[in-house]
């Protein structure tokens, strides 16, 4: 527990070694013990190798299909391997056993991605009066509470955000939404102070991302490059550490138009292993795309629109595929849900809406 707390503050990812050690040691003593099983799961989700993670998790819920948790775990990982169905009955299975923040977030995610936003916020803000021994877990609810009002709600998103803050502090996601609704309302300055507030705390290439592109966006290009480098650094000792990042990179690379040929060679490589996420199938549509390939990306972006009408991003790729095969009436219909649904959605793409 304390090596995983470990992780979640400083993203040394280094640490799942250690924890692998004291799993081997343990499952001497006590071979097939669930709580074995349960942390090797854990292990496996934060490598984003989401099939152990989900082999592991059923282990552990097959010897003990009384603890919440080892559903949570077993949920997650379907999520990720894009078995929804199979996670929305893992989750409420896990919330008919015991209803608590655990299982009132994960609902909370899973209605959001089903598009249920005001549901979504239901369950967030259940999670965060039920409680938690580690206040993290309550700002990371804040949090996401915090990026749904951010749709609509610049000033509640604000205070959701600051509430985090005050549960947990200096907290880099509550940091990064602060930075995202300062860009929104045109304030860099700031928008740049609370990013590398959020880097300095954890240097994860996410918030160096976010870096690079507010620079980009203001014309400070050699800052942004800057960044950038730092961040694809980040997803390389990443990747040496064990962490499966050919999701991550195949979309870096793509965003930035660097290296497109190992952009797609990343997310063909991890559309094998999760062909039914629909974040994957719309990464690897919008890197075709970006290769030229953009009559081939409209399969696999159709796919990912199969739950993605809901998710903004992916309809802002399938909107740029649709103008690049001609179909101008369903670019414009994508584009204007984009709009409807999150006018602030992304710092390097949102403002391109009103030109396309």
């Amino acid at each position: 527990d304390a090596y995983f707390q470990k992780v979640r503050e400083t993203a040394d990812v280094n640490l799942y070694k250690k924890i692998d050690e004291l799993m081997d040691k343990a499952n001497k003593k006590y071979p097939n013990n669930p709580e074995i099983f349960a942390t090797r799961a854990q292990v496996a989700l934060g490598r984003h190798d989401f099939a152990a993670a989900l082999e592991f998790g059923q282990k552990a819920y097959r010897f003990n299909p009384s603890k919440p948790l080892y559903l949570g775990i077993i949920g997650d990982a379907q999520v990720e391997l894009g078995q929804y169905e199979e996670a929305v009955e893992s989750i409420q299975k896990m919330m008919d056993l015991k209803p608590s923040y655990s299982s009132f977030a994960r609902t909370g995610y899973l209605r959001e991605l089903y598009g249920d936003i005001e549901g979504a916020k239901e369950m967030f803000e259940k999670a965060i009066s039920a409680g938690s021994p580690y206040p993290e877990n309550i700002a990371a609810s804040l949090v996401d509470l915090g990026k749904l009002y951010f749709r609509t709600d610049l000033e509640k998103a604000t205070q959701t955000f600051n509430q985090a803050l005050s549960v947990y502090k200096d907290y880099p996601p509550a940091l990064e939404g602060l930075g995202k609704v300062s860009f929104a309302k045109k304030e860099y300055k700031k928008t740049i102070e609370y990013f590398v507030k959020a880097l300095d705390v954890l240097p994860i290439a996410q918030y160096a991302t976010d870096l690079g592109d507010v620079y980009s966006k203001i014309g400070e290009e050699d800052k942004a490059k800057q960044y950038y480098t730092l961040a694809l650094a980040a997803y390389q000792k990443a990747e040496r550490d064990g962490v499966n990042t050919d999701l991550e990179i195949a979309l870096f690379l793509a965003d930035h138009d660097m290296d497109l040929n190992q952009a797609l060679k990343k997310a063909k490589r991890v559309y094998t292993i999760r062909p039914d996420n629909i974040y994957v199938t719309d990464v690897l549509a919008w890197v075709l795309h970006k290769n030229g390939r953009s009559k081939e990306a409209q399969k696999y972006i159709v796919s990912a629109l199969r739950l993605g009408e809901y998710a903004p991003l992916i309809l802002f790729h399938a909107g740029v595929i649709a103008e690049a095969n001609n179909d101008s009436l369903e670019a414009r219909r994508l584009f204007q849900k984009v709009i409807s649904l999150h006018p602030y959605f992304s710092i390097q793409y949102a403002s391109l809406l009103s030109i396309l």
